[in-house]
């Protein structure tokens, strides 16, 4: 966020949307007008260094996933896992348009970006049926001196 009040002079109060289409990162102010088109690679150093290593970008275990990928511009892909997410999703379905997907394909195309980049990037051995977080101690011994590198907390008594 600095870097798009400091670097590109858009104070952060004119942001009213936030789209990555193609590449690129859109932002829009609060009436619809485009402020910023850039390449998203231009902020590859402010994504949380955890994305990089995530090979689930379909979010199996969420029960409702929504994104821009795979529908087009207007529209969000919204995929329903469980009995949960069906549920939900049957409490707004009759306020919403629906349609198929426009692209499909996109979702596996990204699907299998991801996991190239997560396999390449993983520092631990991969384990599918791993916890889904690590302990501070295991990350340590993964991360450290790496741009990974836990923070150190302190604990504070108030």
């Amino acid at each position: 966020l600095g870097e798009i009040e400091a670097k590109r002079g858009i104070p952060l109060s004119r942001i009213g949307k936030i789209d990555i289409v193609h590449g690129k990162l859109f932002l829009f102010d609060h009436a619809g007008e485009l402020l910023l088109d850039e390449p998203i690679r231009d902020f590859h150093g402010a994504m949380l260094k955890g994305c990089d290593e995530c090979s689930d970008f379909f979010g199996h275990t969420a029960d409702i996933s929504v994104g821009s990928v795979g529908s087009q511009n207007g529209y969000s892909s919204v995929l329903i896992r469980s009995d949960a997410g069906m549920a939900a999703f049957a409490q707004v379905c009759d306020r919403l348009e629906i349609r198929e997907l426009d692209r499909p394909q996109a979702l596996e195309k990204l699907n299998a970006l991801d996991k190239r980049t997560a396999f390449s990037t993983l520092k631990r051995p991969f384990d599918p049926s791993a916890p889904l977080f690590i302990d501070y101690a295991e990350h340590l011994a993964f991360y450290d001196k790496t741009d990974r590198a836990p923070v150190a907390h302190e604990a504070v008594r108030y």
